[in-house]
């Protein structure tokens, strides 16, 4: 494991994102809050969609690592592993972006 702090970074955002759609509105929300509050936070939120956006481009040595991690814990196949991992993060990239407000 490369950089082990980056695999479990994006093994803890899977494991916040499979909570649903109850979960999602709750970031929205509290994004929509965040950014009423603090004119820097739009800044932030697109930094963070466009690294999310990078986490789930490709096969990245954090993303390979995670991928490990969610096969050893929870038992999944890689192939639905990566399906799922990159879900949830093509989803936190979309919740961002329109935090942004930039769409």
């Amino acid at each position: 494991m490369q950089n082990p702090k980056r695999a479990k970074d994006l093994l803890y955002l899977h494991d916040v994102l499979a909570g649903g759609t109850d979960v999602a509105d709750r970031i929205s929300r509290d994004l929509a809050s965040i950014r009423a509050a603090d004119s820097m936070a739009v800044t932030m939120i697109e930094n963070g969609a466009r690294q999310i956006g990078s986490a789930h481009q490709g096969r990245s040595a954090p993303l390979v690592d995670t991928l490990a991690m969610l096969t050893e814990r929870d038992g999944l196949s890689e192939t639905v592993a990566e399906a799922q991992l990159k879900g949830f993060l093509v989803d936190l990239e979309e919740i961002l972006t329109d935090a942004a407000g930039r769409r």
